[in-house]
This record gives C-alpha cells, sequence and structure tokens, in this order.
C-alpha cells in the first residue's frame, strides 16, 4: 500500500481518497505475476494482494493491523493459494509471522530471507567495485535486532573487521550480542542504541522499521557505501543528491528472467522486490515455504536459496538509488575519493 500513496497524484485529493475508501476496505488483489516456470516445467503464477495500510496506520494500530492482515490471509486462502508471503511491515506486526501460527493452514514466508542475501551481496560486489577490502572494513547494521538485520550481521561475521549493531530494542539486541560472541572468531563486535554510532563506518546496511529519513548527513564519512534495505527508506532523497562522495544503493531488488508483474511497482523491467523473489524461487523448486522461514533469518538458509536462485533465473538487480540507476560512473568516483581519504 505505501507504494501506491507515494504515487504522484495531488496529495490533498489522495489522502482524502485514502482516508474515505482504502483504510476500511478489504484486501483486494492488484495484480498476477506470471512468466515463470519450475524447475520440472510447470507454470507458475502468483497474485499480488494489498494490505490497505500505510507503514505509519501499522505501527500506530498493530491490532487493526493484525486483523487486516488476517483478511488478506483469508482472500489467499479464497484463490487457493498454497503459501503467502508477508512481506514489508506486514511481517514485522506478525512478529515475524509466528503470530499467524493456528489461523491458517496456508505455508507462511517472510521474503526476508533473500532480502538479506541481497543486502549483503550489494555490500561485497559495491566493495569489490570501489576496491575496499572487506576484511578490512568497519560494518555498522542499523536495525541489526530485526529480521533482515540480524541476518546480515549473522552473515557478516568473521568476514569483516568490525561490526556494529544499532538496534532501538536493546533486549534483542543484548540476545544477538551473545549469540553472535559464541561463534566469533576475529571480527570486533560492538552494540549500541544510538545510531550516530554509525559515523566514521566504511559500509552501512540500514534495514529498521523506522518511519522517518534516520541516516543523517554527519554520520556519514567520505567514500561511504549505504545500503538501505529498508521500506520506507532510510536515507533522504536529498543526501543522495548533495552528497556524490558517498554511495546509497537501495537493496532487496532482485532481477528475474521472464517475470511479468503487470502493475508498476517502481522498478525495471523484469525487476522485482527481495520478498517476491524468495517466494520464485521456492516455486520453482516447486517448495513450500516452513517455520524455517518465519522468525529472524538464519544464514544458513541465506546461502541454501543463494545457490538455487541462479537456476530459477534470480539474481542481483543492477544498483539504483532514488536517483535512478548507479552508474560505473559514480562507483569510479567513489572509488577516486576513497583514495584520498
Amino acid at each position: 500500500m505505501e507504494d501506491i500513496i507515494n504515487r504522484p497524484f495531488p496529495e490533498k485529493i489522495l489522502a482524502t481518497l485514502y482516508i474515505k475508501y482504502f483504510r476500511f476496505r478489504w484486501p483486494f488483489i492488484i495484480t498476477s505475476v506470471g512468466g515463470l516456470k519450475s524447475c520440472s516445467g510447470k507454470k507458475i503464477l502468483g497474485l499480488v494482494i494489498i494490505c490497505p495500510l500505510t507503514a505509519k496506520q501499522i505501527v500506530e494500530d498493530r491490532k487493526f493491523a493484525f486483523n487486516m492482515i488476517v483478511k488478506c490471509i483469508r482472500l489467499a486462502e479464497k484463490v487457493n493459494a498454497k503459501s503467502v508471503n508477508l512481506a514489508a511491515f506486514t511481517s514485522i506486526v506478525t512478529n515475524d509471522g509466528f503470530g499467524l501460527n493456528g489461523k491458517t493452514s496456508l505455508r507462511l514466508t517472510t521474503g526476508n530471507t533473500y532480502s538479506a542475501y541481497i543486502a549483503v551481496q550489494n555490500v561485497t560486489e559495491l566493495c569489490r567495485a570501489v576496491g575496499l577490502d572487506l576484511n578490512k572494513a568497519k560494518v555498522a547494521v542499523v536495525g541489526a535486532a530485526g529480521s533482515v538485520g540480524s541476518g546480515c550481521v549473522k552473515y557478516l561475521l568473521d568476514k569483516v573487521s568490525d561490526l556494529i549493531l544499532i538496534d532501538i530494542n536493546w533486549n534483542e539486541l543484548c540476545k544477538l550480542e551473545s549469540q553472535v560472541k559464541s561463534q566469533l572468531l576475529k571480527s570486533r563486535i560492538k552494540i549500541s542504541e544510538n545510531i550516530a554510532e554509525i559515523a566514521g563506518s566504511d559500509v552501512i546496511i540500514s534495514a529498521t522499521s523506522a518511519l522517518s529519513r534516520i541516516i543523517k548527513d554527519e554520520y556519514l564519512k567520505k567514500g561511504a557505501i549505504v545500503i538501505d534495505a529498508a521500506h520506507p527508506r532510510n536515507v533522504s532523497k536529498r543526501i543522495i543528491k548533495e552528497r556524490s562522495d558517498v554511495l546509497v544503493i537501495h537493496s532487496a531488488i532482485a532481477k528475474v528472467s521472464g517475470v511479468q508483474v503487470n502493475f508498476d511497482i517502481g522498478l525495471a523491467k523484469e525487476e522485482v522486490y527481495g520478498c517476491l523473489a524468495e517466494s520464485i524461487i521456492m516455486a520453482w523448486l516447486e517448495k513450500l515455504p516452513d517455520n524455517r522461514y518465519l522468525g529472524k533469518v538464519d544464514a544458513g538458509l541465506m546461502i541454501e536459496l543463494a545457490k538455487v536462485a541462479p537456476l530459477a533465473g534470480v539474481k542481483l538487480a543492477p544498483f539504483r538509488n532514488a536517483l535512478g540507476p548507479v552508474t560505473d560512473e559514480n562507483i569510479k568516483f567513489a572509488n577516486q575519493l576513497r583514495s584520498t581519504v
């Protein structure tokens, strides 16, 4: 729903239509997803169901939002779906899917596993492109205690020099710290509730449920790489425009060969968000998700999906942000800046 209300319509007209109509109507199917086949050649058909609430409304009234999500599940049952992907804030308000246990016989996934994989691969590819040695990098994960954020932390553990874990959920952050430190070999770990701690980081992954642009200009050093994996985005368009020395990438975007999404979701042809890509990979496998894909992301499952993705025609999409494609010239400029830091 957030993507629809952000379209370039007159703000007052859209707000009026939204308040009087969308919030009080049932979920609805907005488009089909086709053009795909499974590993055995069977036709794959998907449907996109709109939960008619904004991220702000979901956060402000979680009980109402939860009931609306259950209605989405009921609609999926009516059209004989086999599984449901809880994208974006719908996974947050359902306790990463566990809150729906016992309320449906459909198999559930959050889409967070492959989304987290895309984020860490964006990091890997960009570091290679700008000549930054990831093994010596200082990496901050904002929203580290969340599903996608914690998956990124677990995957990057021992692949980077320093990991800074930032989250306002202190209890969950401490649990994550204990978990990763039990496996730690060489990465230095620091946890904090203060987002300003990201200052000086070579790479920042932002995967929060914040409703505002929380990554501030003064936190970003020259040559920093920012992977914005949040929806709504955590980095403002102004920073992207004014800080040409910083590489900002919108993450959780995949390119899927042959996919047909018959609705403008704001991406290029054959591009989908990571949550949908996860469902496509599972459909190609002719495999329904199980409870392993609910809750916090598991790094092992990230690797499993990554191995299958190319067989299903799924790969990382070209780099982009709010200004459009991130070109080789942008990356070259960032590389030149880094060499002068």
